[in-house]
């Protein structure tokens, strides 16, 4: 006889769940203009269906800094951030926004059960790149 969630999983677990997913999570996606001078600009468009999402975010690894193609990069760290649902229109273009900070999506993958997207996030300051800000 099949049983139903509620049956499998504990009640105070079931109540616990929306504190897990405790940080504030938006994604943009990049669109390309160019300056006065005919340069290149890469800026992050809030996707609207893809806003005020909740997410649980959890340091990977910290690097102090590394040279890439003659661009200085600095990267602050490496995170893991799992969204409460399913979202098979992120993309590692995009951009996440949680809680305030800026971060590049690296990897996205979804669970089996297609209730959780996990994202790996790296912070990245980088001189050409123009983060969007949701505020």
């Amino acid at each position: 006889m099949p049983r139903s969630q509620s049956s499998i999983i504990h009640p105070h677990l079931l109540r616990a769940l929306p504190n897990h997913f405790n940080s504030d999570v938006s994604l943009g996606t990049p669109v390309k203009t160019q300056d006065d001078y005919s340069q290149e600009i890469i800026a992050y468009v809030p996707v609207p269906y893809l806003q005020g999402l909740r997410g649980y975010k959890e340091a990977l690894m910290r690097v102090e800094g590394e040279q890439q193609h003659q661009t200085y990069v600095v990267v602050e760290g490496m995170f893991v951030l799992q969204l409460q649902g399913y979202y098979p229109t992120i993309t590692r273009e995009m951009q996440a926004i949680v809680d305030g900070r800026s971060y590049n999506v690296t990897t996205v993958t979804h669970d089996d059960t297609k209730t959780l997207t996990t994202l790996s996030l790296e912070s990245v300051n980088k001189q050409s790149e123009q983060p969007y800000s949701d505020v």
